[in-house]
């Protein structure tokens, strides 16, 4: 009875493990198509997928409204995070670009705490085109919260994002090597933190190392 037992449970868990792999197949497949054809012809769907808990498209969202409108011009075209947004128009929204970053934050995504430290030092996310400004008081300290906690090099990726590794752009939640280089500076200056030289250098080398290991990745060195 009870190796009967232990075959039904294996069975179910291969069910599940399946399900979920389809599930994860599933994601990327979607998210891959509303990167190519644009965020604001897939609003809606975004945020199907977003409040139902999909990590990716809460970053993406975030990242879109984080965005000011832009010029349709041929230059500008392309966003820094993504190869095919080429109509894109950014949501100019600080309250949901906030909420989304927030609440894939909480789910343990290391660029939405990155992006969220960079709002509260710099008032703005400067990685993109037509960055929008937010009217939030900037804090140091908060900054410096969320840049610590954005250092996960051992975060898993999802199937999409690992997909988009080879790509120059990041859209989904991911671990980004910036994060060390932006805590650096903090120690260095004494922003949010007492200053620490010895700390600055070993979060730079730290930085230079993913860096390194991220080109080598996507085939820049061999």
């Amino acid at each position: 009875m009870r190796k009967l037992i232990m075959i039904c449970l294996v069975m179910v868990l291969g069910v599940f493990a399946n399900a979920q792999q389809l599930s994860a197949y599933y994601d990327a497949e979607l998210l891959t198509k509303i990167s190519e054809s644009g965020y604001e012809e897939n609003r809606e769907l975004l945020h199907t997928m977003a409040d139902s808990g999909k990590v990716d498209a809460m970053v993406m969202l975030g990242l879109w409204y984080s965005q000011r409108p832009n010029r349709p011009s041929y230059f500008y075209k392309r966003s820094i995070y993504s190869t095919t947004h080429g109509y894109m128009r950014g949501g100019s929204n600080q309250e949901l670009a906030i909420k989304y970053f927030t609440a894939a934050a909480e789910k343990g995504s290391p660029n939405a705490m990155y992006y969220l430290g960079l709002i509260y030092l710099d008032g703005k996310i400067s990685e993109i085109y037509y960055p929008l400004k937010f009217k939030i008081e900037k804090n140091d300290k908060l900054a410096f919260e969320w840049f610590s906690k954005s250092i996960i090099p051992e975060y898993k990726e999802s199937l999409y994002q690992a997909h988009h590794i080879t790509n120059s752009f990041y859209e989904g939640s991911t671990f980004t090597y910036n994060s060390y280089f932006v805590l650096a500076n903090m120690y260095e200056k004494g922003k949010g933190v007492s200053k620490d030289a010895a700390k600055a250098a070993e979060l730079r080398r730290l930085g230079e190392e993913r860096y390194q290991y991220i080109r080598q990745i996507r085939g820049f060195i061999e």
